[in-house]
């Protein structure tokens, strides 16, 4: 796996092959929070479980505890969100 800019709270896994912090520094601000989440950075939060073969833009959040099934697609595009609370196929 490549990670580059990535914050990763506790207890994070990434799937083999995946890659975290994908695209360009100036890429689109993260859509829920603008001010805070730019420059470059992607955050992964506490028990999250990133499927194997995934790309993650910049500027990207992954909430606490989203797991493997809360990923529809094998990519997040860059300013994206994914919350655990998104989905409903737990």
């Amino acid at each position: 796996s490549q990670l580059d800019r990535v914050i990763i709270d506790k207890n994070v896994h990434v799937g083999h092959r995946s890659r975290l912090g994908v695209g360009p520094l100036d890429a689109p601000p993260n859509q829920r929070c603008p001010d805070h989440l730019q420059g470059g950075l992607t955050i992964i939060g506490k028990n999250a479980r990133i499927p194997e073969n995934t790309e993650i833009g910049r500027h990207v959040r992954v909430g606490a505890e989203v797991h493997e099934s809360h990923f529809r697609t094998p990519s997040l595009p860059p300013g994206s969100a994914l919350e655990a609370a998104d989905s409903h196929t737990h």
